[in-house]
């Protein structure tokens, strides 16, 4: 018999997959009961909900964001006008339309081409930040923004203004807040040719945008980097991690920071998070006050977990 001693990293791994494990088969268990509850319930009476949009076309790439006084700014794209467009609605804490009294909703854009995925962010003051793909100018896609005021009114060109209009493909679109009425926003951006990298910038409440029209390169290595989220810091800087093919085929998890104006915290690139050779499905940013985790689960529910527990230092360290 041989007997291989496991390292303390090892034991460690070993055991956070066991505790994921259970709480997996914790959560399908209740996930299961939740279902039957739904599935017995009398969903036949359509009172139980708010309808947000009703019509003839096909409505769908929807997202909602909170207002302010318990409402919800419900974001969606539709046929209507021939073409696909972006419309939102807001609907307060009972139920009630705040921008219209029907179903129309208030209209973002009405402009050639197709404006699709979009993505809101509440402002602070009862409105939100909505960024979208846009393939009025050709048919890769750039990102562009639009500010609706708490009444339903465009805040800024009615055109939509160029987050990044550049040759190749930008698509994939994620924001946060920056705590001071503006939003952070990045995107995947092919205009270096055949890989994917990562692109951003910061828009402030009075609609200045860092490099408009471009954005500022968050990493720009070889290999794809992909599958980001964004999420705020703290201190109106924000936190971003994305999976990384820089080293090959297996896909390593890297993180950086960034002050509002899109001036990385930690090294160029990013650091390093996670570069274990590990099939990662899908991972998120869970944020703190006092304890700023970067939590991942691969596809066989293994992880690791880093923190900072001071997140101005701008370092992460093993748990």
């Amino acid at each position: 018999m041989i007997i291989v001693e496991q390292s303390w990293k090892q034991r460690h791994f070993a055991a956070w997959c066991n505790i994921l494990m259970k709480i997996k088969m914790k959560f399908q268990f209740f996930l299961f009961i939740i279902l039957a509850v739904v599935i017995n319930a009398d969903i036949t009476d359509v009172n139980m909900a708010t309808p947000i949009r009703q019509g003839v076309h096909i409505e769908w790439y929807r997202t909602v964001c909170q207002g302010n006084d318990g409402s919800a700014i419900f974001v969606w794209s539709d046929t209507r006008y021939g073409m696909r467009n972006i419309f939102a609605q807001k609907v307060d804490k009972h139920g009630n339309y705040a921008w219209g009294d029907d179903l129309s909703g208030a209209v973002i854009t009405d402009l050639p081409g197709r404006q699709e995925d979009p993505v809101a962010i509440e402002d602070g003051s009862g409105g939100a930040f909505i960024a979208w793909v846009d393939y009025r100018f050709d048919d890769s896609g750039d990102i562009f923004i639009q500010h609706v005021g708490s009444d339903g009114t465009v805040l800024m060109d009615p055109n939509g203004t160029a987050l990044a209009q550049q040759i190749g493909q930008q698509i994939s679109i994620n924001m946060c807040t920056d705590s001071l009425g503006g939003v952070f926003v990045s995107w995947q951006d092919k205009r270096g040719g055949v890989d994917d990298d990562i692109y951003g910038t910061h828009v402030d409440a009075g609609h200045n945008i860092i490099s408009p029209g471009s954005g500022v390169a968050i990493v720009v290595e070889g290999g794809t980097q992909s599958a980001k989220s964004i999420e705020y810091a703290g201190n109106n800087e924000a936190f971003i991690c994305w999976s990384d093919s820089r080293l090959g085929e297996n896909i390593d998890i890297y993180g950086q920071r960034i002050d509002i104006n899109m001036q990385p915290i930690f090294e160029e690139n990013g650091i390093p998070m996670f570069d274990r050779a590990i099939d990662f499905g899908w991972f998120y940013i869970i944020t703190k006050p006092l304890s700023y985790l970067l939590h991942f689960f691969s596809s066989y529910m293994g992880c690791l977990l880093y923190t900072s527990p001071s997140p101005r230092d701008g370092l992460l360290s093993r748990m």
